[in-house]
């Protein structure tokens, strides 16, 4: 037998590894074992051709995590995005405990998610005198305090060229930008909550509360909404929001195109934990 078909006499992996395996009877099990040193996200998962059944212990936790074919051709997938500390149990079967052949065991760890302290902040800015110039958007992390988070987004929004860069939304757990224009003025909204839908949800809310054309703006270049989420403390809830009147009105006769950005100077997104 290749590993061990008890916990006491499991093959130990790393965090980060991949293991080769055979289930070479009916009825036979491998068990494995891994240490996380810190809370993380994990995945445990095999590949290949054969139609596995796992089962994911935590020490000293009595019911296990189980799945049969979350994964790839018949492969067990198992994963969390905040796996506790401490020593974990792998068992690999054979579906129905019939099934043999080889197998790959993958675990996949990455890392704690930031503390619950970390606060983060957007501000916005524009090209130049006039909503038609264009705006771009800055997000930023730190473990320090509010006006901290805020007077780091304001200067990355500043350092990327943007002009009259004000902070919209600070936030603990996600934030989020809403967009709203009318053929004379244009304003942005902020807005904060516990996912990535409610935080953008909060933003629309406010703006729509003073334009019918709202919209969460999109980064171009990275095709992704301009919301930003501390993955590691949704639970958090919805800290602040603040929402004001951004720039002056747009020369007569001109609009904002969809959420055109400015041109040569997309939006910066960055994690700073300090």
């Amino acid at each position: 037998d290749d590993h061990g078909d008890t916990r006491a006499t499991a093959t130990v992996v790393g965090a980060n590894s991949t293991t080769a395996g055979r289930l070479e009877a009916s009825g036979d099990k491998d068990y494995f074992r891994f240490e996380l040193p810190q809370p993380g996200g994990l995945t445990v998962r095999t590949t290949g051709g054969t139609d596995t059944y796992g089962r994911l212990f935590l020490e000293g936790v009595p019911d296990p995590a189980t799945d049969d074919d979350s994964g790839t051709d018949l492969n067990f997938r198992l994963f969390g995005s905040s796996a506790s500390a401490g020593t974990w149990y792998i068992e690999v079967s054979g579906y129905d405990g019939t099934a043999t052949g080889d197998y790959s065991l993958q675990v996949e760890f990455s890392g704690a998610p930031p503390p619950s302290d970390y606060v983060g902040a957007i501000a916005v800015g524009w090209g130049g005198a006039s909503c038609s110039d264009g705006y771009g958007w800055y997000a930023v992390w730190n473990r320090r305090d509010r006006d901290s988070a805020i007077s780091d987004a304001e200067a990355g929004c500043r350092s990327n060229g943007l002009l009259d860069c004000t902070w919209v939304v600070r936030f603990s757990s996600c934030g989020a930008l809403a967009y709203g224009e009318t053929s004379t003025r244009c304003k942005m909204f902020g807005g904060a909550g516990s996912t990535r839908s409610a935080a953008e949800a909060s933003a629309l809310s406010r703006c729509r509360e003073d334009y019918s054309q709202c919209r969460v703006p999109v980064d171009f270049e990275s095709g992704r909404n301009a919301s930003y989420c501390n993955d590691g403390a949704q639970a958090a809830g919805a800290v602040e929001a603040q929402s004001g009147g951004y720039m002056a009105a747009p020369q007569p006769g001109t609009s904002i195109s969809g959420s055109r950005l400015i041109p040569d100077r997309s939006p910066r997104r960055v994690v700073e934990p300090r």
